[in-house]
């Protein structure tokens, strides 16, 4: 996951880079459509007429989204009525669409984390949430979730590309509107209750909903910002760009001999290839990277300090004192980490802070000093790293202000905050300098797993705190809406984000701890693959996207009993003498 070694060797100088997947990219058969693979022969023929009515499931769609809307802010007694009209009228579209996905690709899909982690946030979200309705809203709502999942899966689906593309945007709409109208009680009649009940405050299911409807927009925002290319007029349409699945990547370091920057992609021989699948070989596409940044030079870092930005390596004794700063920065932030927030702690505790954050903030820096200019810039456009940025800021300043800012708080919230900023960046650092900086992947899962564990706890702290302990929960917002008192604290805000964010904490641990030395942690390749629909020579899977099947068992005896029951009379008058060509 952390790169710790150069990949050619610590005594290599060769100091130039380019980003790589980490493994061989796989083949897809498109030619199965989840349709065509379990539908039966007049199942299938149904399916294609139903599909055809384009048109018509369109606006049903369209219809489907303006319900959902009135459902979740209109009164409960017309909710409940376009409820059920938003879930019957929005079928139509899932049913088609979840038909024509691709097999291989749905498949390739449910082997990521991030499957299964936008799937348990969709259907545990939308499920809560129905049950707190408790009505027929919930139809709605199902609509709403199984919108989620094809947004999850857009992947999979090679027909109207640019059509999902226009939905994933008004799906992440609805889904503010429903997280603001959820945050701000303005659903009516939505029985709330308590999950987790304390002296002080209670962990209410409204406030589960909230923190996931906020992922689920950030989940969703993503793919749209992914998807943006769609609507540029320059673009390939015969290629399918992926936004749900990413590769992981590496820097692997150049040869003298200048290396090409075409697409990267693992293709094995045509024979080979033949043998091991059954379609035609029109419907074999192999999945594609897109390179991103071309050559990476290690020297080009924010500054230049002349110990270890050489080309050589650094002395040993640099390399071992940076290893031991980093090691003794976080044993004191760990020791530290026990001094209570429910009262002011002494004179020796601060220094203790003092001095954590202080080495913390010098180990940092040497590391920031060595961030390669393009990879940085790759870091901070980044959809990922933006939002889980600004997440773990909004947190540890809301960590902060409910202790309004005493020092003890903000110094242990600075030092978080420092070690998270180190793990989330350390990306930016070349193979090169992570060698000579001393950088080790147990150290950085060590780091991850110790304030990912911090940032949990403090979460927990907050929600089960006792009244003696001082928490300020002041109103963010308090406005006034169609007559009715509304108000935002800000520890409901704090649960949304840092649950949002410890859930991404967890991936990148996870990803940290289970993936290679050499795979980088927050960086991953965009990859494409050919939309065979396009391109393809036979008309029936153009049109349809599937293998033509075999014949009909019944529908052929029927064709031999016409045939036998033809008369040599009628036979004869049916067949056209033609004389012969000279």
């Amino acid at each position: 996951m952390v790169a710790v070694s150069p990949t050619a060797g610590p005594r290599d100088s060769v100091c130039t880079y380019r980003l790589s997947p980490a493994n061989l990219l796989p083949t897809l058969d498109l030619s199965l459509s989840i349709e065509s693979r379990f539908l039966s022969h007049s199942a299938l023929a149904r399916m294609r007429r139903f599909v055809r009515k384009r048109a018509l499931i369109g606006l049903s769609a369209w219809i489907a989204l303006t319900a959902y809307f009135v459902a979740m802010l209109a009164p409960a007694h017309i909710g409940r009525v376009f409820g059920v009209v938003a879930f019957v009228l929005w079928t139509p579209a899932f049913v088609a669409s979840f038909a024509l996905l691709r097999v291989d690709v749905v498949w390739l899909l449910m082997t990521t984390h991030d499957f299964w982690f936008s799937t348990f946030v969709n259907a545990s979200t939308y499920c809560v949430l129905g049950v707190l309705l408790g009505d027929a809203r919930a139809g709605a709502l199902v609509a709403a979730s199984s919108g989620v999942q094809m947004s999850i899966t857009v992947d999979a689906n090679l027909r109207a590309v640019k059509v999902w593309a226009v939905l994933n945007a008004i799906g992440v709409f609805c889904s503010s509107a429903t997280w603001v109208a959820v945050s701000l009680a303005l659903v009516d009649d939505m029985h709330d209750t308590a999950l987790l009940r304390t002296e002080t405050h209670e962990l209410r299911a409204s406030m589960f909903v909230s923190s996931g409807l906020l992922t689920v927009v950030a989940l969703v925002t993503r793919n749209v910002y992914r998807q943006r290319a769609v609507f540029s007029k320059r673009v390939n349409r015969a290629v399918v760009e992926c936004v749900s699945y990413r590769v992981n990547l590496r820097l692997s370091s150049v040869s003298p001999v200048r290396q090409s920057t075409r697409p990267h992609a693992a293709a094995a021989p045509s024979h080979e290839v033949a043998a091991a699948h059954a379609a035609p070989p029109e419907f074999l596409k192999q999945m594609q990277y897109v390179p991103q940044l071309g050559e990476i030079d290690a020297r080009r870092t924010l500054l230049q300090l002349p110990v270890v930005s050489d080309t050589d390596n650094a002395p040993p004794r640099v390399t071992a004192a940076l290893q031991a700063l980093g090691a003794f920065a976080l044993v004191a932030c760990g020791l530290t980490s026990g001094v209570s927030f429910e009262q002011r702690p002494d004179p020796a505790a601060i220094a203790g802070l003092v001095l954590a954050l202080a080495l913390t903030a010098f180990y940092c820096a040497v590391y920031a000093a060595h961030y390669q200019r393009e990879l940085l810039r790759a870091l901070f456009g980044s959809f990922d790293f933006i939002l889980l940025y600004a997440l773990l800021l909004f947190a540890h300043v809301c960590a902060c202000d409910f202790f309004s800012w005493q020092p003890h708080c903000v110094l242990r919230a600075a030092a978080s905050w420092l070690w998270l900023q180190w793990s989330l960046c350390l990306d930016a650092v070349p193979p090169a300098m992570r060698y000579k900086l001393g950088a080790r992947k147990p150290f950085a899962v060590a780091a991850l797993a110790l304030f990912t564990g911090s940032s949990g706890a403090f979460l927990y702290m907050v929600m089960s705190a006792k009244p003696a302990t001082r928490i300020v929960d002041r109103v963010v917002w308090d406005p006034r809406a169609l007559g009715v008192a509304l108000q935002l604290r800000l520890v409901p805000v704090f649960f949304n984000c840092s649950s949002a964010a410890l859930s991404l904490l967890a991936r990148l641990l996870w990803r940290a701890a289970a993936n290679p030395s050499d795979v980088l942690l927050v960086l991953d390749g965009a990859v494409v693959y050919e939309n065979y629909l396009r391109t393809a020579t036979n008309r029936l899977s153009r049109r349809w996207g599937s293998r033509e099947l075999a014949p009909d068992p019944q529908q052929q005896r029927r064709q031999r009993t016409r045939f036998y029951s033809v008369t040599p009379k009628s036979f004869l008058r049916s067949v056209r003498v033609t004389p012969a060509s000279s």
